[in-house]
């Protein structure tokens, strides 16, 4: 019978959910359109679509995108230190019942009373 390991699947959760934290953090870090800049006055560029652009200034949103990237990459991290902790607690947690069986298994073990057992011819 195969055994529910949840911390196995809670650190894989986790683990995914880290990937996407540092994915979300780069995409606002390096996707970055301002239409309304100076840059896309001189190339005459009105097609394309502002993309994490909040204010008018270039700078501003550079601070605003910095700071949510920053965010990002601050929940990631605490997603693979928590993913690495649950995968600890599941490998204790198996040792232990491993333990646990074998000490089981040696005391019903009969090979184990042949020191203990009286002679009786």
């Amino acid at each position: 019978m195969k055994e529910f390991k949840i911390f196995t699947y809670l650190s894989f959760i986790l683990l995914l959910t880290g990937i996407t934290f540092l994915t979300l953090g780069f995409d606002r870090m390096h996707n970055y359109n301002n239409p309304d800049s100076e840059e896309s006055y001189l190339f005459d560029d009105d097609s394309e679509e502002p993309k994490n652009a909040y204010v008018g200034g270039d700078a501003y949103n550079f601070i605003i995108n910095g700071t949510h990237s920053t965010a990002y990459f601050v929940l990631a991290s605490a997603m693979f230190i928590l993913s690495v902790l649950l995968f600890i607690c599941q490998i204790q947690y198996d040792t232990r019942e491993l333990i646990r069986k074998t000490q089981q298994e040696n005391e019903d073990d009969p090979r184990t009373y042949l020191l203990f057992q009286v002679d009786k011819s």
